[in-house]
């Protein structure tokens, strides 16, 4: 039986669904005085299911659905004389499953509905662009995406990403980026062979708009040993602390050239810090007292300075692209009694005085990535040349102290070291002239430990169905997979240790 706080979003969602499947979604209308309309979308479906049994629940979850995703996407253009419009809309209805009510009776989300948690119905795009003879301007909620990497992020620092429902692992991040009230503007200049983008958020977003979601209320995406943990009830959520408010207006400029046959950009982003830290209770930071149990977790605003580089080196027949960000000052938790960086209120009186909270760091985050094309014909029978990709990314802390006690996570004990190198690859596949097109990724934590692998086959059928399957399996060190040694040995990628899952998607274009 459905829920009634569905009900309403299931109604929206059947009416949008109607109306895209008129001739008219999917055309394009010429509306007189050079005045043009156009609609298209997709609708979406997705089914995971577990391929772990997890240690914080009692009965075996392997095998069990962990998410029935039902979405519809709207874009609409106008596009007029001088001037372009544009809005894109989405609506988002859950099935609750069986596995997912287990997670309630165990306190997830205060044990209240966590479709409460994935259900939406949002405009997520709504601008306006005009065109002059070198300026391109853009007003309103619209995406603004930089740097070269698309796994993990250096200085793609824009926006923040909704990884509550999807972890990492959605392959489109326009699916995951929330995008941001701005005043966009790109300025052509041929004579230097580049441009220069600037622009503006005058702080008229929503607290929820900015920084990075995690799943905190213990649903599918906790990570161990929290599945079916509430921390919201323990934790708030503060978009107007002093060192990061909503309000605050914030910018960022680029600059884009080529040299030779390299593309390169210098950028300086003011931002917010995309991964929140807790303002704890028991040492407030900035004269805010939070209003959660142990504090309140928030997003300062940081400075960011960054480069990257991209180019074809022959000698190596491959695509070889930098990116490096300096980010000074870079607050995090610490934590010098080494417990979890987060006390309640009431023992103030027994700890000695900044037991607990925040300090700040420099980080350097950079990445080296080479993109080839090799031929597998002979060998994998494929209609033509395969992509293959290696990336290596690191979050460096040049003046980092062991006496400095600072946290990877809050809330858990692991501390943070001098480098965070990661490894990547990818490779793609292609059969039957491209409608089938296979896939493996894999990656590996090469200082906190942990790593996945996720093989997929994507299969085009037609002009509009697109279907995927994956599997996601997360691997981690021996002393990262009892729930006792968890809290202060994961890092990013085994946070997701047991709670591997097997993916479908269908996709259909219109």
């Amino acid at each position: 039986m459905m829920k009634k706080g569905a009900r309403w979003r299931t109604g929206v969602l059947a009416l949008l669904l109607a109306a895209a499947s008129g001739p008219a979604a999917a055309e394009s209308f010429e509306l007189g005085g050079d005045a043009r309309l156009s609609v298209n979308g997709y609708l979406r479906q997705w089914m995971s299911f577990n391929l772990n049994d997890m240690p914080e629940t009692p009965d075996n979850d392997r095998w069990r659905v962990s998410m029935a995703r039902s979405q519809l996407r709207l874009d609409t253009t106008l596009t007029m004389p001088g001037v372009k419009f544009f809005a894109s809309g989405r609506g988002v209805a859950e099935a609750e499953t069986g596995w997912q009510r287990d997670l309630e009776r165990m306190g997830a989300n205060g044990g209240h509905d966590l479709m409460r948690k994935y259900n939406a119905l949002e405009l997520r795009e709504a601008w306006a662009e005009s065109a002059f003879d070198r300026l391109t301007l853009r007003l309103g909620k619209q995406q603004v995406v930089w740097g070269e990497t698309d796994f993990f992020v250096a200085s793609d620092m824009v926006h923040g990403f909704d990884y509550s429902w999807r972890a990492m692992l959605e392959t489109e991040n326009e699916e995951l980026r929330k995008p941001l009230i701005l005043a966009n503007a790109i300025v052509q200049i041929p004579e230097a062979d580049g441009s220069l983008q600037a622009f503006v958020r005058p702080g008229l977003d929503r607290g929820r708009d900015i920084g990075n979601t995690f799943d905190t209320w213990g649903g599918r995406w906790s990570p161990q040993p929290y599945r079916g943990f509430w921390r919201d009830g323990l934790v708030g959520r503060d978009a107007r602390h002093p060192d990061g408010d909503v309000r605050d207006p914030t910018y960022g400029v680029r600059w884009r050239g080529l040299a030779g046959d390299v593309n390169y950009s210098l950028l300086h982003l003011r931002t917010f810090r995309p991964d929140p830290i807790v303002n704890p209770a028991v040492n407030p930071v900035g004269g805010r007292q939070p209003a959660g149990l142990l504090g309140d977790d928030y997003h300062p605003v940081v400075n960011v300075y960054g480069a990257t580089a991209s180019g074809y080196a022959p000698p190596v027949d491959a695509v070889l692209s930098a990116e490096v960000a300096y980010i000074p000052n870079m607050p995090y938790n610490f934590d010098s009694l080494g417990g979890t960086g987060l006390y309640p209120g009431f023992l103030a009186g027994l700890l000695p005085p900044n037991a607990v909270g925040v300090r700040k760091t420099d980080l350097v985050r950079w990445m080296l990535r080479s993109d080839f094309n090799v031929d597998l014909r002979s060998v994998l029978g494929t209609d033509g040349t395969s992509f293959l990709s290696f990336q290596l990314f690191d979050s460096w802390h040049p003046n980092l102290k062991g006496s400095d006690n600072l946290l990877y996570w809050p809330g858990f004990q692991t501390k943070l070291k001098e480098h965070a190198f990661t490894l990547t690859g990818v490779l793609q596949l292609s059969y039957l002239n491209d409608t089938v097109k296979p896939g493996l990724a894999a990656g590996w934590d090469i200082s906190y430990g942990g790593g996945f692998v996720i093989p997929s086959i994507d299969y085009i059928v037609g002009d509009h169905l697109r279907l995927r399957a994956e599997a996601d399996f997360f691997f981690a060190k021996r002393a990262q997979r009892s729930q006792a040694a968890a809290s202060d040995q994961v890092g990013f990628i085994s946070f997701f240790d047991n709670n591997s899952q097997f993916v479908l998607r269908a996709t259909y274009q219109f």
